[in-house]
């Protein structure tokens, strides 16, 4: 049978021609689907998955055998880099990052014919916005969706695929454009190192340029998250109290970003506020045996003397004892125990985040709720205490390490935002306040 002339290829032709494509990408596999044609017989339709290693996309193979014939030759000439919404001209060197098709706002219509050198580690990079290349186009035109969007947004590639196959009408589609950098003499190592100094020094300059999205590797994620409720079902009452209103909108905003490392610090922020002001139980029971004595109310001046005594002595606590004092008496600890044993792995060893930081262990392999009860509050706090200068100071004063903004890091730090959420909603919840 003629395939070229039916307008289709089986699948075995399609691996022949895109022989360079594949070696390049052997995370790409090739699919096929019976096709029927009225009055022939049934042929094999095929198309790529995992282009860029992304499952949300597949390229199809054309049934005419011209465009099929352009598909195989542009995909050939470039590499669908996992990290970038871009391709990658093989034959120049030239990364040339996937923008838009839409019409520009006249924000944007300004940095469309921008271009300039970048000089970087004594190697000069010519950058600059332009239209779409016609092996892009071509890429495009059998680039479809397969799956809802995830973080990659379909590699920006949408409004090109819109353009490709003209049923962007009246919808905004107007010209293709990217962004295009030269990237010879770069091993790929160097061209990421590159780019993440090219968006800083891009978005210096100017606040609203568009800039190259990385897609990190996602690492593998094997916490176990927290229960839905936190005491077994939601309850059939609930007695609201009056929250600080600065406690209130910590949660409120914790609860809504997604961002575990913001999610973390939003946390801590509340524990900090409740334990700047509150009193600990030894201070309030002598506030209190002052107040019910017989003789408070003969002797005013002496009473609140004796009361101001107390708690200045009681604010006077560094920050570290307060918010273990504050912990120790808001927090159910077997709901701390819980969560510790729900991914004991993980605080049973030290936790090595990107950055150079070091968060110690924080149970061993043989403690129980008894032997956690001793210092439980005080190692927790540390260890909580220690991350958050790791995300929020230079440098952590004896590693020198910090904890950097990555996909990595979100991973590792999720136990320890299991045990701090539980912590902060007690004490948002605390009466003493």
């Amino acid at each position: 049978m003629d395939y070229e002339r039916a307008g289709l290829m089986e699948i075995e032709v399609v691996r022949a021609k895109l022989e360079d494509f594949l070696a390049n990408h052997p995370e790409c596999t090739l699919t096929s689907k019976e096709h029927y044609i009225e009055g022939q017989s049934s042929v094999q339709e095929a198309a790529i998955t995992l282009p860029w290693n992304d499952k949300t996309l597949q390229i199809s193979v054309p049934q005419d055998g011209a465009e099929a014939a352009e598909l195989f030759e542009s995909l050939n000439s470039v590499l669908l880099p996992t990290k970038y919404s871009a391709v990658f001209h093989r034959a120049n060197n030239t990364l040339e990052v996937i923008w838009t098709a839409f019409k520009l706002s006249p924000v944007l219509e300004e940095v469309s014919s921008r271009g300039f050198t970048f000089n970087f580690d004594g190697k000069a990079h010519w950058c600059c916005f332009g239209e779409a290349t016609p092996c892009l186009i071509t890429i495009a035109r059998s680039t479809s969706p397969v799956a809802m969007a995830n973080h990659t947004n379909y590699r920006n590639i949408t409004s090109l695929v819109a353009y490709a196959n003209n049923f962007g009408g009246g919808h905004g589609v107007d010209k293709p454009l990217s962004f295009f950098v030269d990237c010879a003499d770069l091993g790929i190592n160097e061209i990421d190192d590159m780019i993440k100094h090219l968006n800083a020094h891009m978005l210096y300059y100017d606040t609203r340029t568009p800039f190259i999205l990385i897609h990190e590797d996602t690492p593998s994620d094997d916490h176990k998250p927290r229960d839905r409720y936190l005491h077994g079902a939601f309850p059939d009452r609930i007695d609201g109290r009056r929250i600080d209103l600065n406690v209130l909108e910590f949660w409120l905003e914790m609860t809504k970003t997604k961002n575990e490392i913001m999610r973390y610090l939003l946390c801590y922020r509340i524990i900090e506020y409740v334990a700047f002001g509150y009193i600990d139980i030894d201070a309030r029971a002598k506030v209190r045996k002052i107040l019910n004595s017989p003789h408070s109310r003969a002797r005013p001046e002496e009473t609140l003397s004796s009361v101001v005594q107390i708690i200045t002595t009681a604010k006077a606590s560094d920050e570290i004892q307060k918010a273990q004092h504050l912990v120790t008496s808001t927090v159910n600890l077997v709901d701390i125990w819980r969560e510790i044993c729900r991914n004991k792995s993980k605080f049973v060893n030290p936790t090595s985040f990107e950055g150079g930081y070091e968060v110690k262990a924080l149970i061993s392999e043989k403690d129980t709720l008894e032997t956690f009860s001793t210092n439980g509050v005080r190692n927790t706090m540390d260890r909580l205490r220690a991350i958050r200068n790791a995300l929020s100071h230079g440098r952590d004063t004896q590693t020198r390490g910090v904890i950097r903004p990555t996909q990595t890091n979100s991973m590792l730090i999720k136990p320890w935002l299991n045990l701090i959420e539980i912590i902060a909603g007690e004490t948002m919840l605390c009466d003493d306040l």
